[in-house]
Order: structure tokens, then C-alpha cells, then sequence
């Protein structure tokens, strides 16, 4: 019997030991095991430059070309992108420094719609506590803006802006949405203050790119501690009846997510004759559906651009977050083509003063210029040497008046010749009802 006891319970040691040799490797595993950190997307301010050659950097415009075609290619560094401090780094990743290409295309059409193509590359990108893709596509999106053409008389224009993102971004990339995404704006502006030299615009939007869940507490991709709901709550796995212990985190790579955007824009015109516009903005952003406190980002820029029809178009900018959580230093550069064709302009009748004028007695071989509002002006001569005699001064009323638009011919000779002829006033120095007198 003592021999059987001993032997029993050797065999409850042996296995015994066996499991914690199976079990230790994984309960030290557990215990080692620690939090990624991700990034929060919907904190992240979503910035993309403006496409067409009549935009700022990153404000629209409401104007929009006859019938025109024009691509753009914008590259931009930033530092810190996503707006990251120092405090939410044991939380979040922080992307140091990112190289981005945006290719655009937009074709304008009669001067009321505007469409167009956008592709987003990250060139280049580096990360602390998060192993992003250092190269990635982003999002492409179909982009869309309409003219609403106010009249001429009002002070401003407005003007929609509608952006469709596709899922083509990669996981990794920090540059999409992870969905189907949505970029509606309405522009408010007034382009046609001191005589076209300022213009002042304002955009309201917003992104709508998904409310995607973090991981929450501390928890692991396979096990998480908690999980934020749709509806802003936490539900521990296991105990609740819309989750499960086997709901992985989603470990938020995209950087985008539901915002809220506003911006300022003003572009004074430098040169108007080789489109050198000095352009300076203001951007801010309300996050949407994030648990935490909601960030404020708030970015200014200032760069010089040139912008000219049927030319090309350069622009060079700088820009820097205003606030905490918002875009560091950023330096944006941008490069295009730009073709479209024009209405013929209307002519415009300004108001004009009707002068009679005598020329009689213009010394022998003298000669004369009548301004002309149709024409480069109606020549007349004086008498020809040793033609006073021949009484020629009665034929010198023959011509036309310098009104009718016809000049008397260069070889009829005469002693003088009168006329009437209408000449051009300045805009603004005749009132309007005295200029209408006049005619």
C-alpha cells in the first residue's frame, strides 16, 4: 500500500509539473504583453490643399472658369501632422514628420461646375510608438463644386463644394478613412472688392469619415480590457450583450475621422498682370464622437502664389498650428497648368461729351487729329501751299462730321473744316444721371 501512495502521488507531482511548464511561457507572455499605441483619429485635423488655380491654399473659391482644364500637383511637409503633445504619447502614436503629394485634375464648365480627381501619397513618414508605413496611397476622392451665381450686384457669391472619398488607402497609412467618406462645404465670399485686387472668402464643412473605435483601458488587438461603443459608453467583454471577448480593437491607423471645419481666407492681388496674389489663412476644426475632451486645432498660413489664366501656377506657403493638438510646422508647395477659354467680354459704353470743333485757318501744310471713340481718330489737313486762292475754303465742310466716323479724304484740300466728335470720360468723374443728360 505505502509503495502504491507514493507512486500515486509522484504521478500528481509529474503532472502537475508539466502544466506549469506549459503555462509558464504563456502566463509570462500575458504578463509582458503591453498596449500599442494608436492614435485617436477623430482628433487628428484633416487638412487637404485646395485644387483649383482660382483657391487658396487650403480655402475655396466660388469663381469657376468658362470651359477650362487644369492640373495641380501640391506637396506638403509636416511636422507632427496629427497634432500629438508630449502628454498623449503613452497613448497615442505621434507622427514626427510626414512628406505628402496631393495630383489633382478639375475640368470647369461654363463657368458654373467645377469636377475633379485627387490622390494623396505619403512619400514619407516617421513614427514613435506606432509602425506606420513609411510609403502609402491614401484616399482617392471625386471632388465637385458649383457656382450658385448671385447677381452681379451682391457684395458676395457663394458656391457648394462636394468631396466623395474611396476606400483606398492602406491600413498603415495615416492618410484615409477606412470607408466610404464625405467632404461637403459651403463657400462664402466676395471676390470683387477694390476693383478686384482683394478677395475675402469663408468655408463651412465638414468630413464625414466614420466614428472608427479605439482601443481602450490598456487591452491588447486579441483581448481588450475595454471597448468604446458607437455611443460613447464602456463595456467591459463578457459583460455586456453587444460585445464579446473576441471584438478585436480597432487600432485607428488612418488619421481621419467625423470633423466639423471652418475657415478665413484673404488674397490681395500683388501684380494683377503676372497673378501674384499674397494669400493668408485661418483654420480651425471640431472633432466629432471622440470619448475624450474635444481639441480645438487651430492652423494659420501665409505664402504667395501665382495664379493666371492660360499660365502656369506656382505657390509656396508656410504654416503653424495655433494651439495645442494642432499641426506643427508646415511648408506647403504647390506647381500647375492652367487652360481655359474666355466669353468674349461685353463692350462697355462708359459716358461720353460731344465737342464741336472748328479748325478753320490752319497755317498752309498743317494737319490735325480728331479723337475718335470707334476708331484711331479722323486726320484733317490745312490748306496746301498756294491753294488759298482757289477758294477751296467751301469745299473744307464737304466731309463727313468727326461723329459720323468717316474721315474726309487726305487729298481733298481745304482751308479748315469743322466737325463734332465724342470724347471718352473717365469712369466716376461724371455722376451716372449727368452722364445720362449728356447723351
Amino acid at each position: 500500500m505505502a509503495s502504491s501512495s507514493t507512486r500515486v502521488r509522484f504521478d500528481l507531482i509529474a503532472s502537475a509539473a508539466c502544466a506549469l511548464a506549459l503555462l509558464g511561457p504563456a502566463t509570462a507572455q500575458a504578463a509582458d504583453t503591453t498596449t500599442t499605441p494608436t492614435f485617436d483619429a477623430r482628433r487628428a485635423m484633416p487638412l487637404f490643399p485646395g485644387n483649383s488655380w482660382r483657391d487658396g491654399f487650403y480655402i475655396e473659391h466660388s469663381p469657376v472658369s468658362d470651359f477650362g482644364f487644369q492640373i495641380r500637383t501640391t506637396g506638403v511637409y509636416g511636422r507632427n501632422p496629427l497634432g500629438i503633445t508630449d502628454e498623449e504619447m503613452t497613448k497615442y502614436a505621434k507622427i514626427e514628420n510626414r512628406f505628402t503629394l496631393h495630383l489633382a485634375a478639375m475640368v470647369s464648365i461654363a463657368s458654373w461646375v467645377e469636377l475633379g480627381l485627387a490622390m494623396p501619397f505619403v512619400l514619407y513618414q516617421d513614427s514613435s510608438g506606432f509602425n506606420l508605413s513609411r510609403s502609402a496611397v491614401g484616399d482617392l476622392r471625386l471632388l465637385g463644386k458649383i457656382n450658385l451665381h448671385l447677381p452681379d450686384k451682391s457684395p458676395i457669391q457663394m458656391a457648394l463644394s462636394v468631396g466623395v472619398g474611396f476606400q483606398t488607402a492602406q491600413n498603415d497609412s495615416g492618410l484615409g478613412a477606412g470607408q466610404v467618406s464625405g467632404y461637403p462645404r459651403l463657400i462664402i465670399d466676395a471676390p470683387s472688392l477694390l476693383s478686384k485686387r482683394l478677395h475675402i472668402a469663408a468655408n463651412v464643412g465638414a468630413v464625414i469619415a466614420g466614428s472608427n473605435i479605439p482601443c481602450e483601458g490598456g487591452g491588447t488587438a486579441n483581448q481588450p480590457a475595454a471597448l468604446v461603443n458607437p455611443l460613447g459608453t464602456l463595456d467591459t467583454p463578457g459583460t455586456g450583450t453587444t460585445m464579446d471577448t473576441t471584438t478585436p480593437c480597432t487600432k485607428l491607423a488612418l488619421g481621419l475621422g467625423n470633423h466639423l471645419l471652418y475657415g478665413v481666407g484673404a488674397s490681395m492681388a500683388v501684380s494683377t498682370d503676372n497673378g501674384l496674389y499674397l494669400t493668408t489663412e485661418l483654420i480651425g476644426s471640431f472633432a466629432l464622437g471622440s470619448t475624450e475632451a474635444t481639441r480645438a486645432p487651430l492652423f494659420w498660413d501665409v505664402g504667395l502664389r501665382r495664379s493666371k489664366s492660360n499660365g502656369t501656377y506656382f505657390s509656396v506657403a508656410y504654416g503653424i498650428g495655433l494651439t495645442a493638438g494642432s499641426p506643427s510646422h508646415t511648408v506647403i508647395a504647390g506647381l500647375g497648368l492652367n487652360w481655359e477659354s474666355k466669353p468674349p467680354e461685353k463692350k462697355k459704353e462708359g459716358p461720353a461729351i460731344r465737342v464741336d470743333i472748328n479748325l478753320s485757318g490752319l497755317p498752309s501744310g498743317a494737319s490735325a487729329v480728331i479723337p475718335s471713340v470707334d476708331g484711331p481718330g479722323i486726320p484733317i489737313s490745312g490748306p496746301a501751299p498756294g491753294s488759298e486762292a482757289k477758294g477751296g475754303g467751301d469745299k473744307g465742310g464737304g466731309g463727313k462730321p468727326a461723329g459720323g466716323g468717316s474721315a474726309p479724304s487726305p487729298s481733298v484740300k481745304t482751308s479748315g473744316a469743322s466737325g463734332a466728335v465724342d470724347i471718352p470720360v473717365p469712369d466716376g468723374l461724371i455722376p451716372s444721371g449727368d452722364s445720362k443728360k449728356g447723351k
